[in-house]
């Protein structure tokens, strides 16, 4: 956990760019704690109703490709040169 606490905004600054930096780190960060404090209870609710892990698989199944298609849209700033920068 500590490494990711230092290299995430450096990434998402990277990623993202710097004129909107602090609303879109909270945004990421605010679907990163949703994703976080839900993880445990979206999965248990649908074991729970159906008392097989089938559900909470596809559930996950289907989070994990939304968030491939996130991350395959988003493109680095036209004028971001953060990354390529010696």
């Amino acid at each position: 956990m500590g490494a990711e606490v230092a290299v995430v905004p450096v990434l998402a600054l990277a990623i993202l760019g710097s004129e909107r930096f602090a609303t879109l780190l909270g945004l990421l960060q605010l679907g990163s704690m949703l994703a976080v404090g839900l993880a445990p209870i979206v999965p248990g609710a649908i074991f729970d109703a159906t008392e097989s892990y089938a559900g909470a698989l596809g559930f996950w199944i289907a989070a994990l490709a939304a968030a491939l298609v996130v991350a395959l849209r988003m493109r680095l700033p036209a004028s971001s040169s953060t990354l390529t920068s010696t």
